[in-house]
């Protein structure tokens, strides 16, 4: 699965993409994911901690050789 992010900044459309990445990942298991961040020419730091926390979940609920 190929995920694309655009710029994540600290207002409601950053939010928004966030929270769409998650819809878009949460059911997946065992899938490989690929994040395409070449259109994110911004990602404001805090929001660092959303993304992050979604990344945590999704690594520990796949395999460990489809993660890399």
């Amino acid at each position: 699965m190929k995920v694309s992010l655009p710029q994540i900044r600290h207002e409601q459309s950053g939010f928004e993409a966030v929270v769409r990445h998650h819809a878009q990942t949460k059911d997946c298991r065992l899938t490989r994911i690929e994040i395409d961040m070449s259109v994110t020419d911004w990602f404001d730091a805090d929001m660092c901690a959303a993304f992050g926390s979604i990344l945590y979940r999704l690594s520990h609920e796949l395999k460990e050789s489809d993660i890399f």
